[in-house]
């Protein structure tokens, strides 16, 4: 009964959390990212975790075994994905009679079950260190053939089905008391913020056409070169994250304000890939002294040349990462590596802004040399622009102002003014802070999409054309790097710091959120640089 007694404290310790919040917090409602309740989400696995360890200690010759945590979490998972189904009319707050059954009487539930199965059982408690009572997954009939754990087991089939049967249920008596607004995983009202975030979507429109309003929906009527309209496409206005637009669009002032009132981005290119410009909702979340503090460190020369230092020293450091992952590979990159490293060493000694841009030039012009010898069998040639001489420059200057654009929206998200900049010059019409972050993030996000989609043939010759003196990429050949680059943003990796899977998109939100603590004197900024 020792294992019982355990459970029944952890149980009474978050019964006690829940009503001091309740006396403390009585008009706050339970939600995720209230900091207050983030002690009940997470001490209940912290504590669970550390008597784990006091078992596995304890009793050494019978470890709990991983694959048993399904059993001993169920009540910790249950209990977050209700919380994270928020009602906006009727909010989950400890106060709430029927919410707070969700988050307690499924414990009781639970302890009852056990006290029924040790009863029943008693020569075979179910306690963790138990290796009859381990989980299916790990059965090993050989093993237990005396007491197997076995779906068709009627006592251990109870702790698996019987959790879900209660849920049911709950939610049904729920559903029947506030009929006019289900508590229903598939009901928009109810899912949480964070999933709704999650679902939103960026939207690639590369034919012209026009966008219009019905209802709550934006409607795409693509049209032809002849003005023919083609089926219409409908997209949730709830699921739209931004817009990119490679066509014509035709859209009157009240769409813009419908896009501008839900947070909708819109950006612009022009027929030869050019970035012509973006629509940007009002700045939500501008903050006065954000603002002031990030001006203050523009106006001070010393102030905006660290921050500038450290735009290109992260962005060397990842050009370097990328030529000694194809060095580590067989291709011959010593020298442009020796040479990115000498004018990056001379970073510390600038003072003066135009100086810096001067270092990044050099350092960059290196670092393209060592394009014809990673890519095969396109070839660079130098840097050209304003046209792109060749298909490699094509797809340098239409892949850095997709950076540049998803830069943007990750600024526009925090309260930082993408107006103003340390290491370029602010521009009368331009998001200049965009460019500064771009130059980090380039390497990673374009550069290396560019390697892979030639070395791997998945653009040839055919998907560019040569107009206007210059070198353009096709339509299907930018659909191909449009997709492979927003991929390439959704993709994850483990971030060292935060011990957890993080986005390439949330990266460049990290980014901002440390250029501001750097900015409020909160903590000194130090750029993103690759460890793979």
């Amino acid at each position: 009964m020792d294992r019982i007694e355990e459970w029944t404290e952890l149980k009474n310790e978050q019964d006690n959390r829940i009503d001091r919040i309740n006396r403390k917090n009585h008009s706050h409602p339970v939600h995720p990212e209230n900091p207050v309740i983030l002690s009940i989400l997470t001490d209940l696995k912290n504590e669970q975790d550390n008597r784990i360890d006091r078992i596995n200690r304890k009793n050494h010759s019978h470890p709990v075994h991983p694959e048993i945590l399904s059993i001993l979490t169920d009540l910790k998972n249950e209990q977050d994905n209700r919380i994270d189904r928020k009602n906006h009319s009727y909010p989950v707050h400890p106060e709430n009679p029927e919410i707070l059954s969700i988050l307690t009487d499924l414990k009781n539930e639970q302890d009852n079950r056990v006290d029924r199965i040790n009863r029943k059982n008693h020569s075979h408690p179910v306690h963790p260190e138990n290796p009859v009572i381990l989980s299916i997954t790990s059965l090993n009939p050989a093993q237990n053939h005396s007491h197997p754990v076995h779906p068709e087991n009627p006592v251990i089939l109870s702790i698996l089905t019987d959790l879900k049967n209660e849920q049911d249920n709950r939610i049904d008596r729920i559903n029947r008391k506030y009929h006019s607004h289900p508590v229903h995983p598939e009901n928009p009202v109810i899912l949480s913020i964070k999933k709704l975030k999650s679902m939103k979507k960026t939207y690639y429109l590369f034919n012209p056409g026009r966008l219009s309003r019905k209802d709550n929906t934006l409607k795409f009527t693509p049209t032809d070169a002849d003005g023919k309209e083609g089926k219409p496409r409908y997209l949730p206005v709830q699921g739209i994250k931004n817009l990119y637009v490679f066509g014509s669009l035709d859209a009157n002032s009240a769409m813009y304000t419908f896009l501008g009132k839900n947070q909708i981005p819109v950006h612009f290119f022009d027929y030869y890939e050019h970035y012509a410009g973006s629509f940007m909702p009002r700045e939500f979340l501008l903050a006065g002294k954000m603002q002031v503090a990030q001006t203050q460190h523009y106006l001070s020369p010393k102030k905006r040349i660290i921050i500038a230092r450290e735009f290109i020293a992260g962005a060397a450091w990842n050009m370097r990462k990328n030529l000694a992952y194809y060095q580590n590979r067989g291709k011959e990159l010593q020298e442009v590596t020796a040479s990115i490293t000498q004018w990056e060493s001379r970073l510390e000694g600038t003072r003066r802004i135009d100086e810096l841009m001067g270092l990044e030039g050099n350092i960059r012009q290196v670092y393209y040399q060592g394009f014809d010898t990673i890519i095969d069998p396109f070839a660079m040639e130098g840097r050209s622009k304003q046209p792109p001489g060749n298909e490699v420059n094509a797809l340098v200057s239409f892949g850095n102002m997709m950076c540049y654009t998803s830069c943007l929206d990750m600024i526009y998200h925090t309260q930082l003014n993408p107006t103003i900049s340390f290491l370029h010059e602010p521009g009368a019409r331009r998001f200049s802070l965009a460019l500064d972050l771009a130059e980090i993030f380039k390497p990673i996000l374009v550069d290396r999409v560019i390697f892979k989609l030639l070395n791997k043939r998945q653009l040839q010759a055919k998907d560019f054309a040569y107009e206007m003196n210059g070198c353009f990429l096709k339509e299907k050949g930018r659909k191909t790097f449009v997709q492979a680059y927003d991929e390439r943003l959704k993709e994850s990796i483990h971030h060292r710091s935060l011990g957890r899977k993080v986005s390439y998109q949330h990266l460049i939100k990290l980014e901002c959120y440390k250029l501001a603590k750097h900015c409020l004197g909160i903590s000194p900024y130090q750029p993103f640089k690759a460890w793979w």
